[in-house]
């Protein structure tokens, strides 16, 4: 009898993989910074060299607990291994060891990230009371494979020379498989960044990156840099069906006399009646309830932007540097364990239509571009928001849903609040007149223009007559 068939793997697999499963070159990279933190690292550098030029690389290095030749070969070595997942079922290793991480990555495809970036790996790790390994690959030998197991590696123990006294991984990648643009690299920069949100800090990790003799990174804006320009601030926590803590701050700039700071909390008696969380229209309305499911409470932090001119002339000196960070950052992301999840509030993810929602309200709605806002999770109670093995978001589960409508029902508060401290404003400083006010601003109006006015079929006068 013949030998039973089974399956096999081509070696081409993992870079198509790769290219499928990594959106782009930022994603790659955070998904590489993601196994630092879950290695129990304080600290991720990434260092970029001539990146635009073929000879440039990549150089990822942490402090972490490294690796030894036992997990190379049977963990990092193996597509979709469940090797932190099983880390994860077990009450003693559920946690990491010095900063009591619960891991982000379980699903084994972290490593493609590699693979998308460059042809040419080389890794560099070493685990305590162990010698240094050194694993090399070189994806320019495909070529001369059929199967991944014929794709030759190299493996070599050696006393450590790199981490001498200490412990932790280095991953060099070269040959990059496209040249770097300008753009790429502040992209980049932008999403590492981001990794960690504005408002709250985590201390146990950070993460440092760098483009070595380069000039693309100058000019970069952070949140300090544009943190005193906000006019409107929120926080609020969400548990079950209910908002249980509100605070909304409307606080104007010195330049702004005639206006006074303004907030309102759970103490005002009229958003008492409000904090009951429901969803429909008002015959058929049904509670958003987050205990329906594994998700945990809630937390909705924020700051509001005013772009207009007028206002804008108040306060701000660089405009257009204003307007560019918030085009390029605004929006609103989720955190898990205070580490992002991709790709929300990324540009052009409008996750929760904030554009669609503002178009029958333009003055009373927010949109991404005027606001930096950040939902926060917490991964031991969020179990049923499973992350797409992609890396783009959430699996749009009913539990996903419950967040999504929880989360808009906040925005809705939180824009009824602001709505009277806009129209005074507009009133006190901007173009509109006391007859006139709904329509605050010539900009406004150009957007009501655009959304609700249809383009007039052409007609060809010729024809006609």
């Amino acid at each position: 009898m013949k030998d039973a068939p089974s399956f096999r793997t081509r070696a081409r697999v993992l870079r198509q993989l790769g290219e499928q499963l990594i959106k782009n070159e930022s994603i790659a990279l955070l998904e590489l910074i993601k196994n630092s933190y879950d290695a129990d690292a304080s600290v991720c550098r990434v260092d970029m060299q001539s990146p635009e030029e073929s000879g440039g690389q990549i150089v990822i290095r942490d402090n972490g607990e490294g690796m030894d030749y036992e997990i190379l070969v049977n963990a990092w070595l193996e597509v979709g291994t469940s090797h932190k997942e099983d880390l994860g079922k077990q009450d003693v290793s559920r946690r990491s060891e010095k900063y009591k991480r619960l891991r982000l990555g379980e699903k084994g495809i972290g490593r493609f990230g590699v693979h998308r970036l460059g042809r040419k790996i080389r890794i560099v790790t070493r685990k305590r009371n162990s010698q240094e390994c050194v694993l090399t690959i070189d994806w320019n030998r495909i070529k001369d494979c059929k199967y991944i197991e014929d794709l030759p590696i190299s493996i070599v123990e050696r006393d450590p020379l790199i981490y001498k006294n200490k412990t932790g991984t280095k991953i060099t990648i070269s040959d990059l498989r496209v040249p770097w643009t300008r753009k790429m690299g502040r992209d980049c920069s932008r999403s590492i960044m981001s990794l960690n949100s504005p408002f709250e800090s985590n201390d146990s990790f950070s993460v440092e990156f760098q483009i070595s003799d380069s000039k693309w990174l100058k000019g970069l804006l952070t949140y300090d840099d544009i943190e005193e320009y906000k006019l409107f601030s929120f926080d609020v926590t969400i548990s079950g069906n209910q908002i249980v803590d509100f605070e909304y701050i409307f606080e104007p700039w010195p330049t702004m006399k005639k206006l006074k700071k303004r907030c309102v909390t759970l103490a005002n008696s009229q958003m008492k009646k409000l904090t009951r969380m429901l969803y429909g229209k008002q015959s058929q309305q049904r509670d958003i309830d987050l205990d329906d499911y594994y998700i945990g409470p809630v937390r909705f932090r924020g700051v509001i932007f005013d772009l207009s001119a007028r206002t804008l002339n108040l306060g701000v000196q660089d405009k257009l540097g204003l307007k560019k960070y918030l085009k390029q950052n605004g929006g609103i992301s989720i955190f898990r364990d205070n580490m992002r999840v991709m790709d929300y509030g990324e540009p052009g993810n409008d996750w929760l239509d904030l554009g669609g929602r503002r178009v029958n309200l333009p003055t009373k709605r927010i949109s991404n571009n005027i606001v930096l806002g950040a939902v926060y999770l917490d991964k031991n109670e969020s179990d049923d928001l499973e992350e797409k093995a992609n890396r783009e978001g959430f699996v749009e589960n009913d539990a996903y849903w419950e967040l999504w409508h929880a989360i808009r029902f906040a925005i809705d508060r939180i824009e009824s609040c602001r709505k009277p401290d806009k129209d005074l404003l507009r009133l006190h400083y901007g173009l509109q007149k006391k007859s006139e006010p709904v329509i605050t601003s010539i900009d406004e109006l150009k957007e009501i223009i655009d959304h609700k006015v249809k383009q007039a079929p052409f007609i060809d006068i010729k024809k006609i007559t």
